[in-house]
């Protein structure tokens, strides 16, 4: 097509602030992408094919929102074509649908961090939230449990000594804080894919060096 004839069809068209157009071969295959700034200064005369450039992105019919919001981040695009396993254009998922989706997958980063499932919603009912909520709840039942054994072994210390019976919830506190700090950043990380999987044991060095940094800055 020559730029005459895209401007036709896009007048002809409803869509409102498009910045870019994607491009298809006679056999429907995605080929290319078209900046509408590049499309408003051609001349009519010329060929689509000598404007366009290559799509920077593209996403399958079957591909999770967390995909589509992971190639958003890297291509800081617009907009993102569709296409199917023989990468023929279906369509194109646009600004205001993207937004709800990086919306959807930070509201699913929240639950994810407190221990709730993804799939949880505000009116869910009573026999999926339990479901759901359970394994979490065994897992903090057997880590409290953890934690009162070790408060167990120094029982006697702590007859002997009243005030350390009066300090345990502030530590108890205070762990329950930086665990939450520490577990917060780590999921900002993981969600913007600052790290991965294989950073594990550079991140668990971190936080062992900021905790006993900041012991010793509390103890001085």
């Amino acid at each position: 097509m020559t730029v005459a004839e895209v401007r036709a069809h896009l007048r002809e068209s409803d869509l409102k602030r498009v910045r870019a157009i994607y491009v298809a071969d006679d056999d429907g295959k995605l080929v290319g992408r078209l900046d509408m700034q590049d499309l408003a200064l051609a001349k009519e005369s010329e060929w689509v094919e000598a404007l366009m450039q290559p799509p920077l992105g593209a996403v399958t019919l079957t591909a999770p929102r967390s995909e589509i919001v992971a190639l958003l981040e890297e291509t800081r695009l617009d907009s993102l074509p569709v296409v199917d396993l023989d990468q023929r254009l279906m369509g194109v998922v646009r600004y205001t649908t993207l937004f709800r989706a990086i919306e959807a997958e930070a509201n699913v980063d929240i639950q994810t961090m407190m221990g709730v499932s993804a799939d949880e919603r505000a009116l869910s009912p009573t026999g999926f939230v339990v479901r759901r909520r359970l394994p979490w709840l065994h897992v903090n039942l057997m880590t409290a449990f953890l934690a009162a054994s070790v408060v167990g072994l120094f029982e006697g210390t702590i007859a002997q000594f009243t005030a350390l019976a009066v300090l345990m919830p502030v530590v108890a506190g205070m762990a329950g804080n930086a665990g939450s700090q520490a577990l917060a950043v780590t999921i900002r990380g993981l969600a913007l894919r600052e790290i991965g999987i294989g950073d594990w044991r550079r991140l668990l060095f971190k936080e062992q060096r900021s905790a006993l940094n900041s012991a010793a800055a509390s103890s001085g």
